[in-house]
């Protein structure tokens, strides 16, 4: 999956609305989401039919996660935010 893989799950403009502390604590959040769905994805993918859990569950949220923290990259860039901390990297799925 690319980074930019669930983008068209999320709507454009969706944070429209938000500030920028606002934006900055919605990446946060969705950094610390894509880190638990990659660790769930890597211990699904140990056991016996672990990938095809992981396919079905994790990885669907996962690419959901990236769609919503591009448009937030996206928005903080339009608004001219400036983040407290480096949020502009992606997680990426181990493969087996």
């Amino acid at each position: 999956m690319t980074s930019d893989s669930g983008s068209f799950l999320v709507g454009r403009g969706k944070y429209r609305f938000y500030d920028c502390a606002q934006l900055d604590k919605q990446a946060k959040g969705q950094e610390v989401r894509q880190r638990e769905l990659t660790a769930l994805i890597a211990k699904a993918k140990q056991g016996s039919g672990g990938a095809l859990v992981s396919a079905m569950s994790y990885e669907p949220d996962l690419a959901v996660s990236r769609g919503e923290l591009n448009e937030i990259h996206r928005e903080q860039a339009e608004k001219k935010c400036t983040t407290s901390a480096p949020s502009r990297r992606t997680v990426t799925i181990p493969r087996s």
